[in-house]
């Protein structure tokens, strides 16, 4: 018995779809996947990296997004939902529904068991083709650990530098902010619930 090969949709199916559902999907290689809920320490850790970011950048023209706004990846059909993202320069969108962001200059993800391996190397692989892209973070939310990954201007390698010490910060150079790890990781227990 052979298996039914599934069907590619075309990312006008996708979105005609994804703005009618109730639920988020991101769209990996013409199939869309249900983007999984978050935990209390990822939904946590989201809103303490937002609220500070917010607050860094208040009087520049940068603008923080959440898990709700899409991104598309350059040179794929893929579409996916980052945890945190920043623009630094005027946001521009796919279309006039203005609920896919064209040109982070920042992502961040809070990981999940289910979506660590593909967050470091899949995502970020794709995540590299966005032209505007200078810095990638990925959060834990088991320990206290933040690896940064920055992409200078005119230079196509990425750097890397990790915070495990509550009492350091990540540096965004790309926003000029900074992110405490006392910060992110404020009232979140690593303790099993």
């Amino acid at each position: 018995m052979t298996a039914v090969p599934r069907r590619k949709w075309t990312t006008e199916e996708y979105l005609v779809f994804e703005r009618a559902s109730q639920e988020h999907h991101e769209f990996i290689g013409g199939q869309p996947r249900l983007v999984p809920g978050a935990s209390r320490n990822q939904s946590k850790i989201g809103v303490n990296v937002i609220a500070s970011l917010v607050n860094q950048l208040r009087k520049s023209q940068a603008e923080v997004y959440s898990a709700s706004m899409r991104v598309c990846i350059p040179h794929t059909t893929d579409y996916v939902y980052p945890g945190v993202m920043v623009v630094s320069d005027a946001p521009q969108f796919e279309d006039s529904k203005f609920d896919t962001l064209l040109n982070p200059t920042v992502i961040i993800e809070v990981l999940s068991s289910s979506t660590e391996q593909f967050d470091r190397r899949g995502m970020f692989q794709r995540y590299q083709t966005i032209e505007s892209l200078r810095e990638y973070i990925l959060i834990s939310q088991d320990m206290a650990w933040v690896e940064s990954y920055f992409r200078p201007a005119h230079d196509a390698g990425w750097q890397y530098s990790h915070a495990n010490d509550l009492n350091t910060a990540i540096e965004l150079t790309s926003i000029e902010a900074k992110l405490p790890l006392e910060d992110i990781y404020l009232k979140v227990s690593f303790e099993p619930e």
